[in-house]
């Protein structure tokens, strides 16, 4: 399979992923018109609106990589980060379901079928093609903005996710005490540890597609107009 059809398939896998979260999103604004504070409400409505935008992002740049028609090759490097990548992310689908007690519900199968679209593409960029091709055409405005966009995002998205590890170890004493207080017990600090590393993993797995065509200079390409419906022959 060639870049552009895995990259049509990533584009509705994740669009697929995004149910879970707009369903997140509906619950926390109506919670949020419950409360008495003016300001509540609005706050929570920007930050749902931020968050849309934040995870739009990665389907916006399978969808303009799937409408980029000219061929696509990346260093052997590239293509060996492509791979590991994907390597990671289907660990971490497997320590998930491994770690998962609550059996399986709808979320859990979009999340397992959006998966199976972000290895496929990664799989797709990780094979050498021929170097018997056309000359690159020009990329689109959208490929070149969104794969810069997705890059800055979301590489500030996973190293917020080191921030996250220090914090859960270094307040892992404060969380004991108040689960003390509310009479439960406080999860092992391995199972919190273990959950923020996995996240981190699988963040930087999506974070690798757009960062190798960002790497590859295919998004620092002459910029064209955007290709037209039909394609370029």
């Amino acid at each position: 399979m060639n870049i552009r059809n895995a990259a049509g398939i990533a584009f509705v896998a994740s669009l697929l992923s995004v149910v879970p979260a707009w369903q997140g999103m509906n619950r926390l604004i109506a919670i949020g018109a419950t409360r008495s504070r003016w300001w509540i409400p609005p706050s929570i409505a920007l930050l749902g609106c931020l968050l849309v935008c934040f995870l739009a992002i990665m389907p916006v740049f399978y969808f303009a990589l799937y409408r980029h028609r000219g061929p696509i090759r990346f260093p052997t490097p590239l293509r060996k980060l492509a791979l590991a990548a994907a390597a990671i992310l289907v660990a971490v689908m497997i320590l998930r379901f491994q770690a998962s007690s609550g059996g399986w519900n709808w979320n859990s199968v979009l999340a397992l079928v959006a998966n199976g679209g972000y290895i496929l593409l990664l799989v797709a960029m990780s094979r050498d093609i021929p170097d018997e091709l056309s000359e690159p055409i020009s990329v689109s405005r959208l490929l070149a903005a969104i794969t810069k966009l997705a890059v800055i995002a979301w590489g500030l998205w996973v190293a917020f996710q080191f921030v996250r590890l220090t914090i859960v170890a270094l307040t892992y004493g404060q969380v004991k005490q108040i689960a003390f207080q509310v009479g439960h017990d406080a999860p092992p600090l391995r199972d919190m540890l273990k959950d923020v590393t996995l996240t981190l993993f699988s963040q930087a797995g999506l974070l690798a597609a757009p960062y190798i065509v960002w790497r590859s200079g295919l998004a620092n390409r002459d910029i064209a107009g955007d290709i037209p419906a039909g394609g370029v022959n």
